[in-house]
């Protein structure tokens, strides 16, 4: 037991020494991770975040759901076209433009709208009895669309966006954010009665598809 504290005495300025260096290499590892920690890039953002979360209510004008496979969503909006629609004819890509009223809005605030495909058809869905039941859509000249709406009547406007493959979440296009602001922020109206959205001068819709009731 001497000889042990003897070679203890001894040996103890280099055990403190080697316990001392790993101490202080310890010491180096932590503050170089919590530096690369805190130097980290803020998370990207998820799809849940670029498409806004909706609850659907029944009675609302505006209906929103996810787009299916890819990121992007899907509103289904009642209301009119007031004045009409006006054909905008040109070969192999005609459109249609008009100023969209949602049902029920006291204030029958417009929203411009231009539906286009770029082939010069036009998804039209006809329902049957009322637009709660079945309904056929098929791709339709828009010329033909454009004879089938009556100013006034009331129909189906179906808006879709996606996200082009080549665009990251990190990268949302301005549209696309503010189409949901917009459209949220309508529909949030008819649940709590205020009316406090404005539609930019510079704001549109883009549709592929109309449904009629017939």
């Amino acid at each position: 037991m001497e000889e042990y504290f003897s070679w203890l005495k001894k040996r103890l300025p280099e055990l403190v020494g080697v316990f001392l260096l790993a101490f202080l290499l310890g010491l180096v590892v932590f503050l170089y991770l919590r530096t690369r920690i805190l130097e980290a890039p803020p998370a990207l953002p998820a799809e849940e975040d670029v498409v806004t979360q909706f609850v659907n209510r029944t009675g609302n004008p505006i209906q929103k759901s996810r787009a299916i496979g890819k990121v992007g969503f899907l509103y289904q909006l009642r209301g009119s076209f007031p004045q009409g629609l006006n054909l905008e004819n040109k070969p192999g890509n005609s459109a249609l433009r008009g100023r969209f009223v949602l049902q029920g809005d006291e204030l029958e605030r417009e929203i411009p709208v231009l539906l286009w495909m770029g082939d010069g058809r036009l998804s039209l869905g006809r329902y049957e009895k009322s637009f709660e039941g079945d309904s056929r859509w098929t791709l339709t000249p828009v010329e033909e669309v454009a004879s089938e709406i009556r100013a006034g009547e009331e129909v189906i406007l179906v808006v879709e966006y996606e996200l082009p493959k080549r665009i990251s979440l990190e990268n949302v296009p301005e549209y696309f954010k503010t189409a949901q602001q917009i459209l949220d922020g309508l529909a949030e109206e008819f649940y709590s009665g205020e009316s406090s959205v404005a539609i930019p001068e510079n704001f549109s819709l883009v549709s592929r598809g109309i449904g009629v009731l017939r």
